[in-house]
């Protein structure tokens, strides 16, 4: 930990006041010096943050100022203050739980690029694969919501959470093949 100086806002950039910020395993990554672009030792960690616009640079409307956004820096996130990209910034709504919204951030926008890259129509069969982490459960929620039948797969060690989550919110989802072929009680008595 140490004081820097305050960060200014370049043109087209924005600086944010952090309420909340999300780690995710690329910031495991980076930390393991196993994440290419990430800077280096010494650098701040941190790819999406949720907070107010504090000041905006030149370029960047000025009534974005006191606004909430999920912001996506390119590192930097984990400090009181970033500077980020305008355009890499998204309205939050009013009354949005910073650190609900924050736990959405790049594992929506991966979930939902995804899916819209592959063009997901309803009525069609979706197998998501890595279904208990962020990307993949948000990728399963999105698919059936577009009308797919979606299949997950998940590590054995992560199986039965899975089998649960799907259970007990509607999802349409439905565990591995495996694990279908494994017979046991349903985790809840909800049936989707």
């Amino acid at each position: 930990m140490a004081d820097v100086p305050e960060p200014v806002p370049g043109p087209a950039q924005a600086l944010v006041e952090v309420e909340a910020i999300g780690v995710g395993y690329v910031d495991v990554m980076a930390l393991k010096v196993e994440y290419a672009p990430f800077p280096g030792v010494g650098s701040v960690l941190g790819l999406e943050v949720v907070g107010r616009v504090r000041t905006a640079g030149s370029g960047v409307p000025q009534e974005l100022g006191g606004k909430r956004v999920l912001a996506l820096p390119d590192f930097g996130g984990y400090a009181e203050r970033v500077v980020v990209d305008a355009a890499k910034l998204l309205p939050v709504p009013d009354g949005a739980d910073p650190v609900d919204v924050v736990a959405l951030g790049l594992n929506a926008l991966v979930a939902e690029g995804a899916l819209s890259r592959t063009g997901v129509v309803p009525g069609e069969r979706v197998l998501i694969r890595g279904a208990s982490g962020g990307i993949g459960v948000l990728a399963t929620q999105i698919a059936h919501a577009r009308g797919a039948e979606v299949t997950v797969v998940t590590p054995r060690r992560a199986r039965r959470w899975v089998s649960t989550w799907h259970c007990c919110v509607p999802t349409g989802g439905t565990s591995s093949a495996e694990a279908r072929a494994e017979p046991r009680e349903p985790a809840c008595s909800r049936r989707c």
